[in-house]
């Protein structure tokens, strides 16, 4: 059976997903930023702020893909 650890301050997200390299997760934030967290850390960077701009938003993000080279967000 899997051991978990809950670790406190981060802030939520919609989606989390690890980047196809296994480097660095990637995740939509409630406020509409994409973040990227360093998963030795959990230090974020936000990469960007506006990832709904233009679009009409009626919930959070439930899904997300990663291009291979993890360098692509849809």
């Amino acid at each position: 059976r899997p051991q978990y650890a809950q670790v406190e301050g981060l802030r939520a997200f919609g989606v989390l997903q690890f980047a196809p390299s296994g480097e660095r997760l990637l995740g939509i934030a409630a406020t509409g930023e994409l973040v990227s967290l360093d998963p030795a850390t959990l230090t974020e960077t936000v990469v960007r702020t506006d990832v709904f701009a233009g679009l009409a938003r009626y919930a959070y993000a439930q899904d997300m893909a990663v291009s291979p080279d993890g360098e692509a967000v849809a």
